[in-house]
């Protein structure tokens, strides 16, 4: 088997989500994040803060996945030239890109999901109990979004995040365009995931 293309294939995760021996060290901050959210007395703000810190992660975790399961697949591409040789190196790849990683990215997926749901609801009146500048200051707001927005008093988290994709507006990069922040990843997860279950129930 001609293992040179598989050399193709390889992690790409953050530095800051690196140990020294260059692995995942999601188990061991998330573990840290959630021992701080879980504390009896923790703000409103530190919650949100952690929360998306968190999600933050698990979507480098879940696009670090995606990144190298893509890789398979031009990997697998390229092998094709060297066919009939390489048949088994392409019949490799090609499960590579379904199953790399699988239970680091059902892990990370699952909790998107869980976030997604909670944020939703929001059982715990976060958004209330901040306020609309604050909840802004948070989520990385820049100041022409918070105007068009209104400073309502009925802001929730499900229409700052997910409906106004406000989340992380005061990046912008080279081309002027603002990429989804961490919680309208986990928005986006859950309603992704609710979908799917519908579909499942109706053809069951």
């Amino acid at each position: 088997m001609n293992h040179s293309y598989l050399s193709h294939t390889h992690h790409v995760l953050p530095d800051d989500l690196k140990g020294a021996d260059g692995q995942s060290l999601m188990p061991k901050i998330v573990g840290a994040l959630h021992a701080i959210a879980a504390k009896p007395d923790v703000t409103p703000s530190t919650l949100l803060i952690v929360t998306r810190r968190t999600c933050r992660i698990l979507v480098a975790i879940r696009d670090d996945i995606w990144r190298e399961r893509k890789q398979c697949l031009r990997t697998a591409v390229k092998a094709g030239r060297d066919l009939p040789w390489s048949a088994p190196d392409i019949e490799m790849l090609q499960d590579l890109a379904l199953t790399h990683r699988r239970d680091e990215y059902e892990y990370a997926r699952a909790r998107l999901v869980e976030f997604g749901r909670l944020l939703s609801m929001d059982g715990s009146g976060i958004a209330e109990r901040l306020g609309f500048e604050r909840l802004c200051d948070i989520l990385n707001v820049n100041p022409v979004r918070r105007a068009t927005l209104g400073g309502r008093r009925s802001v929730s988290l499900r229409r700052l995040i997910f409906s106004a994709k406000a989340e992380d507006s005061a990046d912008v990069d080279r081309d002027g365009l603002t990429g989804r922040g961490p919680l309208s990843e986990a928005f986006y997860a859950a309603y992704c995931d609710d979908l799917l279950q519908k579909c499942l129930t109706a053809h069951a």
